[in-house]
């Protein structure tokens, strides 16, 4: 029973070195959008969003990681439900919070991202939506 309990240990550490290995891969591939501990993006550690309140951050954290990836169009409607779900939970963003979150996210990712947050922001602010001016990285 002894070995069992050793395989599976050695076992659970192969996979622990694994994922440390996966998480640099994205790390180096994503130029810091994934931090190496894999716990939180890079540019929640940002300077820029250093008074952004840690459960905004965890909340835009949120649709960062859960839209990264999509569509100009599958984003957009996937911002809508979350829009009303920060409602609920009465987390409100003022511009200033608004532009450094969106700098620090543009300044770290790459172009090919960059220019979808460009494409996002712009189709929001021509439904209407309330988008900052523009931030830069």
């Amino acid at each position: 029973m002894n070995n069992d309990i050793e395989s599976v240990l050695y076992t659970q550490n192969d996979l622990n070195n694994r994922m440390d290995e996966m998480a640099a891969e994205l790390n180096k591939k994503y130029k810091g959008v994934i931090m190496e501990n894999n716990t939180r993006p890079a540019w929640m550690a940002d300077p820029l969003v250093k008074e952004i309140p840690q459960q905004k951050l965890d909340f835009l954290g949120q649709i960062f990681s859960e839209g990264h990836g999509k569509s100009q169009k599958e984003m957009l409607s996937y911002l809508m439900p979350m829009m009303k779900k920060a409602k609920q939970q009465n987390l409100t963003f003022t511009p200033q919070e608004m532009n450094a979150a969106i700098a620090a996210i543009k300044k770290h990712s790459n172009e090919e991202e960059r220019k979808q947050i460009d494409k996002i922001l712009e189709k929001s602010k021509q439904n209407g939506g309330s988008v900052p001016n523009n931030p830069t990285a």
